[in-house]
């Protein structure tokens, strides 16, 4: 570059903001990064130049930023690339521009780009301006485990992974999963609904768009859930693979359960070895988990509810007895003895949770009892998928494979006073659907007498830095306990999506007491 404040250094300044802008652009469009095997790019650069000016921009900090990054672009879901420097600028150096942007639109992609970088390029560097970009916060790397290009690594290899599964289980076979999936017979189905409609909407845009069929394929390799691509290596795999060898329902249905166990599925077998143990102390040193591994007993006063009991009994507020409630006689217009209404929850919860004073549950004698559990230590970083530094969510649950008597949870088989409701903590605030969806019925002095055996930290639950260790996880949760099961006031029924559930409510409103069955989520 030139140093002064000629016509053309000046315009070249105006590039770099305009460079700049382009790719602020393209990151407000909320698409992912992807390098193409465009090169020779600052050679074809410096031949758009007029020859009079070509020496003075050759200068080695740009080639270095053209070279390195200026065969960066972005994908449209279906599949239509634009560049992410380049774009149609104006005046003496557009030419120039134009044929960067015409090349790496034409060029192949090769990879997801992925930086932890602050700035690409060098902004100035001996008196002189060059190409540089700022790159925003929200498109930062900022994992502990793997380096940037270790993760375009497994993003390339997650592109070879699914270009096979997309070859080895057509769109036909797809469709029958996804159809078997949503007729919610199988056993916790709902665990493998969210790759299934992600494969099977894949295969559709791939019938649709085979002009552009790879460019899709990275688009989908840049944007899924950890473990999406990894077809064959999941629930979704066993059912593709059934159907695939032509299994008759049920069979299918037999074997998907059998995997689907809760004691099974993303469960180790066996101990971990020294190895992965030895992993697991440097995967907890790097993210600084220590402390989040120690879990306890929820409270309702934490939790997100949708419905919570208040007590409106009044006091005196007088005299030596003025804190002792008065008992609450029930004024209600109800004259008619009315039938119990079967509803689905849907219903339930738009129809009559706005107006219920006092809701009852009819514990049953052994079901799906369930605790909600939190970080003992708040400032703990998060582990679970649903949790964030940005929303913190560090809440999980637990409930025993095939259910537990109430007497475990100190309680009868009666009807009890609910303290709370609230739906599963992974659907408090985002969208989570391979964990499933359900509803907690917190109750009244709810609470798992003698605790269980274990703090409950399943692999299936943990953010995907953890999944290498899982086997040590399991061993170290196992021999874990869980804290304050005395303080815990967030225990109850879980009502599962996808099961018929025929569970009766006792709903107190200003008109009348009325009784519920509630048999289904809608």
């Amino acid at each position: 570059m030139i140093k002064g404040f000629d016509s053309y250094t000046v315009d070249f300044t105006y590039y770099i903001q305009l460079i700049n802008k382009q790719f602020t652009n393209v990151i407000e469009k909320g698409r992912p990064l992807f390098k193409t095997n465009a090169d020779d790019l600052f050679e074809a650069f410096l031949l758009e130049i007029p020859n009079e000016y070509r020496q003075r921009y050759t200068c080695s900090a740009c080639k270095k930023f053209v070279e390195d990054y200026g065969n960066i672009v972005t994908l449209s879901e279906d599949g239509k690339v634009e560049a992410a420097l380049w774009g149609d600028f104006d005046g003496l150096m557009a030419p120039a521009f134009r044929r960067l942007k015409e090349l790496v639109e034409k060029a192949d992609i090769v990879d997801v780009f992925i930086t932890s970088k602050e700035i690409l390029g060098v902004p100035c560097a001996g008196g002189f301006n060059h190409m540089h970009i700022n790159v925003p916060d929200k498109i930062r790397y900022t994992g502990k485990i793997n380096t940037d290009m270790q993760m375009m690594f497994e993003k390339r290899e997650d592109f070879r992974m699914l270009k096979q599964y997309i070859e080895e289980y057509p769109y036909d076979v797809a469709v029958d999963a996804n159809n078997i999936l949503n007729s919610e017979h199988l056993y916790r189905f709902e665990k493998c609904l969210g790759i299934s409609n992600w494969y099977m909407n894949l295969h559709k845009k791939l019938q649709f768009n085979k002009k552009y069929s790879d460019n899709i394929l990275w688009h989908a390799v840049a944007t899924a859930p950890p473990g999406y691509c990894h077809i064959k290596n999941t629930m979704i795999g066993t059912l593709l693979d059934d159907i695939k060898f032509g299994l008759d329902f049920d069979t299918i249905a037999n074997r998907f359960a059998k995997k689907m166990n809760p004691l099974q599925y993303q469960r180790p077998q066996t101990n971990p070895t020294r190895g992965n143990i030895e992993q697991g102390e440097k995967i907890v040193e790097k993210l600084g988990i220590k402390k989040s591994f120690s879990r306890r007993y929820a409270r309702l006063d934490e939790l997100n509810t949708i419905w919570e009991y208040n007590d409106f009994s009044e006091t005196t507020g007088k005299g030596f007895f003025g804190h002792i409630k008065i008992k609450n006689v029930n004024k209600t217009n109800k004259s008619v003895d009315i039938p119990v209404t079967k509803i689905t929850w849907k219903k339930f919860e738009k129809r009559v949770l706005t107006n219920a004073s006092k809701i009852e549950f009819l514990v049953p004698k052994h079901g799906n009892f369930t605790a909600l559990l939190t970080a003992t230590h708040q400032e703990a970083p998060p582990i679970f998928q649903w949790d964030n530094l940005e929303k913190r969510n560090p809440f999980s649950w637990y409930v025993y494979t095939n259910g537990s008597p109430c007497t475990r949870w100190n309680l009868k088989n009666d009807y009890c006073n609910v303290t709370g409701i609230c739906y599963q903590p992974s659907m408090w605030y985002g969208e989570y659907p391979h964990q499933g969806k359900s509803i907690f019925i917190l109750l009244d002095s709810a609470k798992d007498v003698n605790g269980t055996q274990s703090n409950c930290l399943f692999p299936e639950m943990l953010i995907n830095d953890l999944r290498e260790i899982r086997k040590t996880i399991e061993a170290y949760s196992k021999e874990a306990t869980l804290e304050g099961v005395n303080e815990a006031s967030a225990c109850g029924y879980r009502l599962d999506y996808g099961r018929e559930w025929n569970v009766s409510f006792r709903v107190t409103t200003s008109t009348g007491v009325y009784n519920y069955i509630l048999d289904r989520w809608d």
